[in-house]
């Protein structure tokens, strides 16, 4: 009795604790997710990235050993080195890059000193060259000075250039010497005191730099090598000391704490490291990026570290240990430059947490299939890895004890097949878990096992499902549904079928009303009294009738609050049972068509606020039960995983969601989940006027609306536009409309980013672009260009005046002389009419007759009636027009001609040949469609033209045809004549834009054909 109330308390306590963990707890073990930035063309970036900054318009500056990059979320430009150019970029290896508060973009080079990128003519200008500028060309840092000034760190120390003169003077760090020690960091915190990192120590001075002083920095040596500095948001200063480790310095406190390399990641520590970057994410963590062993996150509070390694083997891990620099941008993005590439990572993903499984940097899950989620009052998981038995997680600290199969000990351990299911059985400090093997039960500490003999079961039974019901544990699988119960030493005290299910199949169980049981199967869902032993078929007739839920293939069943039943099937989407134990219970439906990214649901959970979540095999979704309005989430909300298992999922005491995937897991927190307010800065990325690019230097100035002109004779335009939401551009939306000409907006994707007009009437109008962030929230307000359309001379209003008078007096004039010309002849006329009516009528007659003979001559060919070369040439120019209209599509040209016609010919006689052109002609005409053009060419000669075919899979069925309908021989008299079709394939425009083109390579593509032995086709 005391063991018993002991470990009630026990559990009890264990729960408590659990649920006042705090809402990240996840935090310090998840896998953190990068994704590697691609251009427009799907090529990966390889910058080398060593600085990054972001204009005040947007843009993504990116500094690299290759050069300059500019990143608009969709098109990489890169601006290299051009000695040849005065106002070109003078040195490719960039290595500091700082943003002025009025907007200039400030670059800090190896070779060539500071230089300045002036937008409004897109180049670029050096500053501080000459004898009283800087005095060394490598620019290590950049930061504002007081009046407009920089601070520029170099190699040879630290200057203050006046950027309107380029004159530059030194802030002695050495006094009495000429040298002063390289500058790797400058600071001014926000109390006006600059702070200037060294390779010889620290130096604190004035806002000015007057008063400099060395800062000690006890425990690191008389000169240690400053490699970063950061304020934090407490006012705290942050300073990374080369193979020293990183200092908290709180001058408010007097305080200087060492961050030492007490962490939950026991590797994490930053000593005999160089720190390359700093910053501060936000959520409590400063990020630090190193030089050769990968990323550090340090919490604020109490200085923890944990690192995140290189992970070569995942789609969202880092690509290299090489950490150079980090930035966060405007909208909470956190850019992480590599020795390979640029990444970035959603700081705002807060809401889902994902643990990888498999091989990977740490240790972490043994298998990437999590196939069960079992959690325990003591507020850790238990998940199902496979065919590896159990890990146990805690969530702060990862994996704290497994439970390994061992085929040796088939009593005493689990079995080498996968967990599927479990149920904590919290008086008894043990846990129920269900294999393709049979029972076992676990104690609650994970530390042993036991094979469950149930007496009238095979001790291998397989088990998908476990859960508790009125009168014992429900037990579902294969072979059915039965209850098991255990005695006080837990063996098994007997078993009860329960019978009259739709299909014995079960997949899932969830308590209804008192005594009952939801039991769905593999083909429907059943509502089981315990007591009684009644079953009902949900949807099968009587008041339960629902074609749509009869015989559905049930992967999950929940009851949310509102005593709504949530049935999840694998293939038909998700079914809403409002009332389902009442007389005449609701269903609704949802679908692919109604917002679920696929119709196969895995698993589905209430949330303690009143909404539901499903995985799917497309990620994961968030849906409102009042509405059914859904919300999916995928990669750019922190959703790694795309595919999840079937059933495999749990809600934890803490109101967490886990959902077992194929990768690992999803971890979702609906308490922190919000929509990101970010309204995207929408830009013009290029502009065409009459197809000539435009220099971009005038557009995207912030607060002020450009002008575009069209000169006259120009009446084409067109513009590409972004709105600079960087977290996932390929779901950023847009529209534009130029007002004085468009109607409404007109919407258009991210694929199709441009405005274009052709044949502008002049006038004035105003061009308006819109854009949303990757959650669809449109920016407000449109960028705005006023665009002017000029008159040619021929088209201003006083021309126009003057030449509708001169028409108007034209007009008059022609009007009089025909009127007195008319009346003049009007009595001969008269005269004529009478003899002339009847010889007009039989001559019309007969050159209605001839016109006729005329046209059929002149377009076709007189034997077949086929169209003929004449003829075909404006079908193929009326084809090849529609194309370059509308910019895509195509058409193909085919070139046949009948094998051993002239053989026929000759032995049977130019009758017989003609018969069997005739015949061929009508054979051809049925092998194709109305829409397309079958042609005499010459002899036996024939060309088609097939409209809106270009791919081969989709012409080779054609030929098939034409080659089939030549297998009969054509009967002339007597004597059956056979032949049969060489074809030869050119298609327009891919191969050719002109008929000749495609003719000559139709052509060889005919002889290849014949030499192939005939009866065939080939393509060009």
């Amino acid at each position: 009795m005391f063991r018993g109330l002991a470990v009630v308390l026990w559990m009890a306590l264990s729960c408590l604790t659990a649920l006042a963990a705090p809402l990240g707890r996840w935090s310090g073990w998840d896998d953190r997710l990068f994704q590697r930035v691609t251009s427009a063309t799907g090529e990966p970036n390889d910058l080398g990235v060593m600085a990054m900054a972001q204009d005040p318009v947007g843009f993504l500056w990116v500094g690299t050993q290759q050069g300059l990059v500019r990143w608009d979320g969709y098109r990489l430009r890169t601006y290299s080195a051009d000695l040849s150019q005065p106002h070109g970029l003078p040195d490719g290896f960039i290595q500091s890059l700082w943003v002025a508060p009025e907007g200039t973009l400030w670059i800090g080079t190896v070779a060539h000193g500071l230089v300045r990128y002036r937008p409004h003519s897109d180049d670029f200008e050096s500053v501080g060259l000459g004898p009283h500028g800087l005095r060394h060309v490598g620019v290590n840092v950049i930061a504002g000075a007081p009046q407009g000034c920089l601070w520029v760190g170099t190699g040879a120390g630290l200057d203050r250039l006046d950027p309107t003169t380029g004159r530059a003077e030194r802030v002695v760090l050495n006094p009495g010497r000429t040298e002063d020690p390289a500058v790797q960091a400058v600071l001014t915190d926000r109390s006006g005191q600059l702070w200037i990192g060294s390779d010889a120590g620290l130096f604190r001075a004035a806002a000015d730099g007057r008063g400099v002083a060395r800062y000690p920095l006890p425990g690191t040596g008389d000169t240690p090598r400053i490699s970063r500095l950061m304020e934090d948001q407490r006012g705290r200063l942050w300073i990374a000391v080369d193979h020293q480790g990183l200092w908290v310095l709180d001058l408010a406190q007097g305080s200087l704490r060492r961050v030492e390399s007490r962490s939950v990641d026991a590797a994490a520590g930053l000593d005999q490291q160089t720190v390359r970057s700093l910053v501060e994410s936000g959520d409590g963590q400063v990020w630090v990026g190193t030089r050769s062993n990968g990323l550090v996150l340090v919490d604020e509070n109490n200085l923890t570290l944990r690192r995140i390694h290189r992970n070569a083997t995942s789609a969202f891990g880092l690509d290299s240990e090489a950490i150079w620099s980090l930035f966060r941008d405007r909208s909470g993005i956190l850019w992480v430059g590599t020795s390979r590439s640029l990444l970035r990572h959603n700081l705002q993903a807060t809401f889902v947490h994902t643990v990888f499984g498999g091989d990977g940097p740490r240790d972490t899950l043994r298998s990437e299939d999590v196939l069960a989620v079992i959690p325990t009052p003591d507020g850790r998981i238990w998940l199902g890895v496979g065919t590896e038995g159990v890990d146990i997680v805690d969530p702060a600290q990862g994996v704290v004890a497994t439970l390994r199969p061992d085929m040796k000990h088939p009593l005493a351990a689990l079995p080498p097949e996968r967990v599927l299911t479990g149920l904590p059985l919290e008086q008894r400090a043990e846990v129920l878990l269900g294999t393709q093997k049979g029972l076992y039960l676990a104690d609650l500490a994970g530390t042993r096992v036991r094979r469950l003999e149930v007496p009238g079961h095979r001790s291998d039974e397989e088990v998908q499902v476990l859960a508790r019901g009125w009168s014992g544990i429900w037990v579902g699988g294969p072979e059915g549904l039965w209850r098991l119960t255990l005695d006080r030493q837990g063996r098994p005290e007997g078993a009860r079928w329960a019978v009259g299910m739709s299909d014995r199949r079960i997949s899932a169980i969830t308590r209804a009303s008192p005594h009952r049981i939801w039991v769905g199967t593999n083909s429907g869902v059943n509502l089981y009294d315990e007591r009684t032993g009644q079953v009902l078929h949900l949807g099968a007739g009587g008041r339960w009738q629902d074609a749509a839920l009869a015989s559905v293939n049930v992967t999950s069943l929940e009851l949310d609050p509102k005593g709504r039943l949530w049935v999840a099937t694998g293939g038909t989407g998700l079914f809403v049972v409002d009332a389902p134990e009442s007389d005449h219970p609701q269903v609704r439906h949802l679908g692919s068509a109604q917002g679920l990214p696929k119709d196969f649901i895995n698993k589905v959970l209430p949330d303690d606020l009143g909404g539901v979540w499903a995985s799917t095999d497309q990620g994961i979704v968030q849906i409102d039960p009042a509405t059914l309005a859904v919300r999916a989430y995928g990669a750019k909300e922190g959703v790694a995983l795309l595919q999840y298992w079937a059933a495999s999922g749990a809600r934890t005491p803490q109101g967490e969601l886990i959902f077992g995937g194929l990768g690992g897991i999803s971890v979702v927190v609906p308490q922190v989940t919000e929509w990101r307010t970010y309204q995207a800065p929408v830009v013009a990325t290029e502009v065409w006027v009459g197809g000539q690019a435009q220099t971009m230097g005038r557009f995207n100035q912030p607060g002020q609306v450009t002008r575009l002109t069209l000169p006259p004779g120009q009446h084409d335009l067109a513009v590409e536009f972004a709105a600079l939401d960087y977290l996932a551009p390929s779901s950023n939306r847009y529209a534009y409309r130029l007002d004085g000409y468009d109607e409404d907006w007109i919407p258009t994707d991210a694929s199709r980013r441009r405005a274009a007009y052709t044949n502008l009437p002049p006038g004035e109008y105003r061009l308006e672009l819109r854009g949303s962030n990757a959650d669809g929230l449109w920016s407000s307000p449109p960028m705005v260009i006023d665009v002017e359309v000029q008159p040619a001379w021929f088209q201003r209003v006083g021309f126009r005046l003057l030449a509708a008078l001169l028409g108007l007096a034209l007009l008059w004039g022609m009007l009089r002389v025909r009127t007195l010309w008319l009346t003049r002849r009007q009595h001969e006329l008269e005269q004529l009419v009478a003899e002339r009516t009847a010889e007009l009528e039989q001559r019309s007659a007969e050159l209605q007759l001839s016109q006729a003979k005329l046209a059929e001559m002149a377009y076709f060919d007189a034997l077949t009636g086929l169209p003929n070369r004449r003829m075909l040439a404006e079908r193929f120019d009326r084809l090849a027009s529609t194309v370059r209209r509308e910019g895509e599509g195509g058409f193909a040209l085919l070139l046949l001609d009948l094998d051993r016609f002239k053989q026929i010919n000759d032995s049977l006689g130019h009758a017989a040949g003609d018969a069997l052109l005739q015949a061929a002609a009508e054979r051809l005409k049925q092998a194709v469609r109305e829409v397309d053009t079958v042609a005499r060419i010459g002899g036996d000669e024939f060309a088609i033209l097939l409209s809106g075919l270009t791919d081969p899979h989709t012409i080779e069925p054609v030929c098939r045809r034409i080659v089939q309908a030549f297998e009969r021989p054509v009967v002339f008299g007597d004597e059956p004549m056979s032949t049969s079709a060489s074809i030869g394939v050119a298609c327009y425009p891919t191969q050719g834009r002109t008929l000749d083109e495609l003719s000559r390579l139709a052509d060889g593509a005919l002889y290849r054909a014949k030499a192939a032995g005939r009866n065939t086709w080939r393509f060009a």
